[in-house]
């Protein structure tokens, strides 16, 4: 027997439901310009401070929803407004928490950071 949160469609109402179209699938690449999606789980995950949440938030903008940003430090210490050393000390927190991992790309070249943990 079903409780009172349950809701029993017969075949008739399942169809009449799912079949009309009510919503329209737009493109959600220009609205991924003005906005950042984070999931709840990055707040709620205790197992690394706020600054590194705030710098991986911000990582995840750079990335477009993608999972992979480049940047250097330099870039991201200016762009973020931290000195080198706290930009590169979160950083490596981030990497032992497993939250992300970074490729060096070369001399000259930004690294490349691949978002592990919460991305879409």
């Amino acid at each position: 027997m079903a409780d009172k949160n349950t809701i029993i469609l017969d075949e008739d109402k399942y169809n009449r439901l799912f079949s009309e179209k009510k919503y329209e699938i737009v493109n959600p690449k220009p609205l991924l310009k003005n906005f950042t999606i984070v999931l709840n789980e990055v707040f709620e995950d205790k197992s690394v401070y706020p600054s590194a949440r705030l710098l991986y938030i911000f990582l995840l903008r750079l990335s477009f929803g993608k999972g992979v940003c480049y940047g250097s430090y330099d870039s991201l210490a200016r762009r973020i407004g931290w000195n080198l050393k706290t930009i590169g000390d979160i950083l490596n927190v981030l990497r032992e928490a497993k939250w992300i991992s970074t490729q060096r790309q070369g001399r000259g070249k930004p690294n490349r950071i691949v978002l592990k943990k919460y991305t879409l």
